[in-house]
């Protein structure tokens, strides 16, 4: 049985990997939890590929990252090509859970893409009504 590790993050992550495009699982993630959530997320999973006995070749390397304005989008991004890396390989997760489902985001990246759209088509409106006047 697959070993379950608690971390909202993973878990949001992992439910939704491979249904959405990354991008907008990145936008419901980066909107929703802080930087020290991303980082001990990056940081379970890298712990979980330091303890695979046998990693396939082309692994990504995992990267410090500094503090930067970026760093928690550079961390997800790192966190996703993880995930693409052991879904390329077969490799069987751990079972990601969620102690606190309000830790989770109540959108789902399908919505994301929604509610972009939206925002777009009133911004647009915006510009054409001003435009006509």
């Amino acid at each position: 049985m697959p070993e379950i590790v608690v971390n909202e993050l993973l878990c949001y992550v992992r439910n939704n990997f491979g249904k959405y495009l990354k991008d907008l699982m990145g936008v419901a993630v980066l909107g929703f939890y802080t930087e020290q959530e991303v980082s001990t997320a990056k940081l379970l999973l890298k712990e979980f590929v330091d303890s695979m006995d046998e990693k396939p070749d082309g692994f990504p390397r995992m990267k410090n990252r500094m503090d930067k304005d970026n760093r928690r989008k550079l961390e997800l991004d790192d966190i996703f090509g993880l995930f693409t890396a052991l879904d390329a390989a077969k490799i069987v997760l751990p079972t990601y859970v969620a102690a606190d489902l309000q830790r989770l985001p109540s959108v789902t990246p399908g919505e994301v893409d929604v509610f972009g759209l939206a925002a777009a088509v009133k911004r647009l409106s915006t510009q054409v009504n001003s435009l006509s006047k």
